[in-house]
């Protein structure tokens, strides 16, 4: 699908108060509860998120998590496995930064649920991993943006997994019959333009810039702290 650009104006907004929120559930838990963090309430798009145990548990995302242009996921134990899970009908969107800090973490996107790094996202995974999938069948990464890692199996690939990337991956990627595919992206930086043909819209910069969309087809999308996701149909 070709998408042509003018007409409707776009507008991201930042949280007015981002706070660092820390994981205390004690054995893990839900990430959408919100006497799992402190202080309470679930984190906030540009929030600092840490995620740090000495206890082997995992988080699970069960809903659709956006992490910010100015928000980010640290994941920091030395001697323990905190893993982040995306469930089915859950996702992870990262436009801000994800790091961990020690091998024994990892990401597990699992059956039925979608991992997408924006432009603008920075994952730092050092010896850590990202699975696709853990279990189940199915799960899928989506990269524009930059994922780095010094292990030989930063990301695996299971034999229903797929992998979309536009951007920057790791070398170390173990493909165990999976899909990965190379994907166009459009990305609006510092309100610039790159005109490259594709169905998403990116921002990675300010999230005042403005993206116009204008198209022959009726075009219908959502917004979330600077993305746009485009479906169309014919009139």
């Amino acid at each position: 699908m070709t998408v042509l650009i003018s007409g409707l104006t776009v507008f991201g907004t930042q949280d007015a108060f981002a706070v660092t929120k820390t994981f205390v559930g004690a054995s893990g838990g839900n990430w959408e509860l919100g006497t799992n963090w402190s202080p309470a309430g679930v984190p906030a798009p540009n929030d600092d998120v840490v995620i740090d145990s000495a206890l082997d548990f995992f988080v699970d995302i069960n809903s659709a998590v956006t992490v910010g242009p100015s928000g980010s996921i640290t994941l920091s134990p030395t001697t323990s496995n905190n893993n982040l899970v995306t469930n089915a009908g859950g996702s992870l969107t990262i436009f801000g930064t994800f790091t961990m800090n020690d091998g024994n973490d990892d990401i597990e996107v699992n059956s039925g649920s979608t991992l997408t790094v924006g432009c603008s996202g920075v994952v730092t995974i050092a010896t850590g991993m990202i699975f696709v999938p853990f279990t189940g069948v199915g799960g899928t990464l989506v990269n524009h943006g930059t994922i780095t890692g010094t292990d030989f199996d930063n990301i695996v690939i299971g034999p229903t997994g797929l992998v979309q990337n536009s951007g920057t991956l790791p070398a170390g990627i173990e493909n165990n019959g999976g899909t990965l595919q190379t994907i166009p992206s459009i990305c609006v930086v510092g309100g610039e333009l790159l005109p490259i043909d594709s169905t998403a819209l990116i921002l990675a910069g300010a999230q005042t810039n403005a993206v116009w969309i204008m198209s022959a087809l009726a075009v219908i999308g959502s917004v979330a702290f600077g993305a746009l996701y485009i479906t169309s149909k014919k009139n």
